[in-house]
């Protein structure tokens, strides 16, 4: 069954005289519950214009649940990507809401119109008839249909929302009016998610980057032409060295320039995506941030897999204790980077190593062969046994599922809980649920 939220902004029930409504409201609340939805819905930031039911009177949730999937079946194949789908579009979708809101931003910045219905629905306590910093303001505050998961998780996709869009807003000439259009707590806040790496992940700041390279890129400009990019951003904190480079801050570009601004800055976001990035601790902590959230947003979408249980080495390494272990996203990667050498790996399995990094650590040998034994113990299977599995896996910045099939589904695998859901895993920043059919 699908684990995905479903929210519901406007329900209207219609029954016949002598009907209890109220019966009927709680069957359609456990059929939303319980319905499965297909893979590639369940994955995706889905929004549905409306859903009209007819259903004979006094049916139970599980024939409401029936009916619902056939719904969804038929939504899967009408479904339209968000960034090009028609105004009259059944529905939309887009990787994730994140994704979703960048879409909106994008419209927003170059000046195109976003009067469809889903506009709206995205961001329904939005005035769009505002203006744009206003807009902009609530597209970045709005809370996060990601609260359905937890706090934490929502905390997470928010900061990812802010960092990928913080960079358009800038090269947009936008950066001044959004902090004005801020209160001042959305504005403290904001200032500390841009200034600071996130906590024990020790992420890119924004900040420790864009500016100076945005600055960079205005000195490299004709002496005539040199305008600055990034002045609505403070001076951030760099060595005496750095701050040599860094030219004095000019006034914001003007329009003709802003589109080279655009592409400099979406391929630094992409060069930097792949960079490890050192602590700055010093070399007694070498913790680097192996987060799916800010590095490079590997899509998979439905791919068959022969190693969808590569994806229960995770259970299988919690078990023994990896989330207490420091930096376990880097000693993850390390276990994948094992797994990758001594088994041959498809597409699939490789881009979820490729999204972790191609990190090492002197750890991986050691906690291999703990994994090793310890699938043998608990479930009486060799590693490989448990790795190599068919299924098909959807990967997004945030968010993995995948699908195995259910006679292929393991008893010893079952037993031993390696295929139970991990959900919202904190120091991966991401969501993985595993879905049998």
């Amino acid at each position: 069954m699908s684990a995905g939220y479903i929210g519901v902004q406007r329900l209207r029930l219609v029954a016949e005289h002598g009907a209890g409504a109220h019966g009927l409201r709680a069957r359609v609340e456990d059929a939303l519950r319980i319905s499965s939805k297909p893979p590639g819905l369940a994955h995706r930031f889905l929004l549905i214009r409306r859903l009209r039911l007819r259903l004979p009177r006094e049916a139970s949730a599980q024939s409401l649940a029936l009916r619902l999937e056939q719904e969804w079946r038929r939504l899967e194949a009408l479904a339209q990507p968000m960034a090009t789908a028609s105004a009259d579009a059944e529905a939309v979708w887009a990787v994730d809401e994140v994704a979703a809101r960048g879409v909106l931003l994008r419209r927003w910045l170059d000046g195109e119109p976003a009067v469809a219905w889903f506009w709206q629905r995205l961001l329904p306590a939005v005035e769009f008839a505002a203006s744009l910093a206003q807009r902009i303001v609530g597209l970045l505050f709005e809370p996060l249909a990601a609260a359905a998961h937890s706090p934490s998780f929502e905390r997470a996709v928010q900061q990812r929302l802010w960092r990928e869009a913080w960079p358009q807003i800038v090269a947009a000439g936008q950066a001044r009016a959004v902090m004005a259009a801020s209160s001042p707590r959305q504005e403290q806040v904001f200032q500390q998610v841009l200034r600071e790496p996130d906590g024990v992940l020790e992420s890119l700041s924004l900040r420790s980057w864009v500016v100076p390279d945005a600055a960079r890129l205005a000195a490299s400009l004709p002496d005539a032409q040199q305008q600055a990019i990034v002045s609505a951003l403070p001076r951030p904190r760099h060595s005496a060295q750095e701050h040599a480079e860094v030219p004095r801050w000019l006034p914001d570009a003007t329009r003709e320039h802003r589109p080279a601004a655009q592409a400099f800055l979406a391929n630094r976001v992409a060069s930097r995506a792949h960079m490890p990035v050192a602590s700055p601790s010093g070399p007694a902590k070498q913790a680097i941030g192996c987060t799916t959230a800010h590095l490079a947003a590997a899509t998979v979408d439905g791919a068959t897999t022969d190693w969808a249980g590569l994806w229960f080495l995770l259970p299988l390494l919690q078990q023994l204790g990896l989330a207490q272990q420091p930096a376990p996203a880097r000693l993850l990667a390390a276990l994948l980077r094992r797994a990758a050498m001594r088994h041959d790996l498809d597409a699939p399995a490789l881009a979820w190593r490729a999204q972790l990094g191609d990190f090492d650590d002197v750890r991986a040998d050691d906690w291999w062969r703990r994994a090793r034994w310890a699938c043998v113990r608990q479930a009486r299977l060799p590693l490989r046994r448990l790795l190599h599995r068919p299924g098909r896996v959807w990967l997004s910045p945030q968010r993995i599922d995948l699908w195995l099939p259910l006679a292929r589904a393991h008893i010893r695998i079952r037993r031993a809980g390696f295929d139970i859901d991990p959900g919202y895993v904190p120091w991966l920043d991401c969501v993985i649920r595993f879905h049998y059919a």
